[in-house]
């Protein structure tokens, strides 16, 4: 019965790290779609006269967006 206990207990900690890396992932993914949306949501668009789109960020919004969203 203890020859077994060392295996059982190396397998769990390889499923304990790979559980606490998925979770890492996804709170990583969620960050980043937080942050473009984001960013998407405070920029503005202007054009000049010969057609030339830029877009630039509104600084002030995008950070107030962040700290909305707990970043």
């Amino acid at each position: 019965m203890q020859n077994n206990t060392i295996p059982t207990l190396i397998i769990g900690l390889i499923f304990a790290g790979l559980v606490g890396f998925g979770l890492y992932l996804y709170q990583m993914q969620v960050n980043n779609e937080a942050r473009y949306q984001c960013a998407q949501s405070s920029r503005y668009l202007t054009r000049s006269a010969d057609g030339v789109e830029v877009w630039y960020p509104v600084a002030d919004m995008y950070t107030k967006c962040l700290k909305d969203k707990g970043l």
